[in-house]
Formats: C-alpha cells, sequence, structure tokens
C-alpha cells in the first residue's frame, strides 16, 4: 500500500486548507504529524501552535490545531492501512 508518511503529511495540510483556510508547508505538517499524531485519544489535550498563509487576505496568520482535529485528518490515510492489515491477516494461515 502506498499510505505513510507523505500521504499523511499531504492529509494534515488539506485538513487545514479546509478547516481554517490556511496554507501550509510540508515541514509545519510533518511537525504536527510528529507532535500531535496519534491513531487513538491519549486522554490529553494537547494542541500545538501553527504559523501558515491565510488563503483569503494572503497574510501569514497563527492558530492552535488539536490533537484531535489531526486524529481527523489522518482518520482516511489510517483507514486504508488498517484495510490493508485486515486483509492480510484473513489471507494468512492459522499456523
Amino acid at each position: 500500500i502506498r499510505v505513510g508518511g507523505d500521504k499523511m503529511d499531504e492529509a494534515i495540510m488539506n485538513y487545514v486548507r479546509r478547516s481554517y483556510n490556511l496554507a501550509v508547508g510540508e515541514r509545519t505538517a510533518e511537525q504536527i504529524k510528529i507532535c500531535l499524531g496519534t491513531a487513538l485519544p491519549t486522554g490529553e489535550d494537547r494542541r500545538m501552535e501553527i504559523t501558515g498563509r491565510d488563503l483569503v487576505g494572503g497574510l501569514p496568520k497563527t492558530i492552535q490545531i488539536s490533537e484531535e482535529e489531526v486524529r481527523e485528518a489522518l482518520a482516511e490515510p489510517l483507514k486504508q492501512i488498517y484495510e490493508v492489515i485486515r486483509i492480510v491477516l484473513e489471507r494468512t494461515p492459522a499456523e
């Protein structure tokens, strides 16, 4: 399966663009993924300040993004990974 770090970074960039009208680069998306990216809730309310270019005004803008939002952004790539794992385990002999 061709889903991994780059696809996750792309999912985060798209989420921030859709939700906040903010363009962030690959480095920022990578930092968000490293700091806040989880598949399951951790029980903590972790947040991170990120800066990007406002797509409406074109000026730099800073927002806070939460761990929950990042988990939502990563849902689709993780779903693809889970599906492939499920298929592999179904095809694997019991022994």
